[in-house]
């Protein structure tokens, strides 16, 4: 029985992130590390954790509780892959406005492909509904938030791509761990 692991609050998290100066918003953050663990490359994300918190000062208390964080979202999103239930992207609350959470979400899929990229994995592993979802991931990194209406549509357009998001990680998961168990 896997561990439950609950998920940082994301306000607090983005607040600690920004206050350390790190590089990229927290959805990007989860992104990267999500992308990195459906490549099935663990040592990839071991790197990739280590470079993020670099020119961090290990003692500095809030450098410690964002890399308790960052841990947490791994075990979370890790138990997630292996309850196959998908990835969920780590965002602003439902309360906060759609053009903050669609600006969250084109991050987290920009972040995504970016954490697959550095994983080594190569394209031609990937199965083509693999490649649909990656260019579908491509093309959401990419929405014009200036575009989003805050009424009933934009919402539910909102939820189709974050749903969508959830399952195509989850068939992205399937796929290229597969594929690393058939290479091992």
């Amino acid at each position: 029985m896997s561990d439950l692991v609950s998920k940082p609050d994301y306000g607090k998290t983005e607040q600690l992130f920004v206050a350390l100066q790190l590089d990229d918003s927290t959805s990007n953050i989860h992104g990267s590390l999500c992308g990195l663990l459906s490549s099935g490359q663990l040592e990839a994300l071991t790197l990739w954790f280590e470079e993020l918190f670099v020119d961090l000062d290990e003692v500095d208390s809030a450098a410690i509780e964002a890399r308790q964080i960052c841990g947490a979202l791994f075990k979370q999103s890790k138990n997630d892959i292996d309850a196959a239930l998908g990835l969920t992207p780590f965002l602003p609350d439902d309360n906060q406005p759609l053009i903050l959470r669609t600006n969250a979400l084109a991050d987290w899929c920009q972040g995504f492909l970016y954490g697959l990229g550095i994983s080594g994995i190569k394209e031609s592993s990937f199965s083509i509904q693999t490649r649909e979802a990656l260019l579908t991931f491509s093309e959401i990194a990419l929405l014009d938030s200036e575009s989003v209406e805050e009424n009933e549509d934009g919402e539910v357009a909102f939820n189709e791509l974050h749903e969508f998001i959830r399952i195509a990680t989850m068939q992205i998961c399937d796929d290229l761990i597969q594929t690393q168990d058939e290479q091992a």
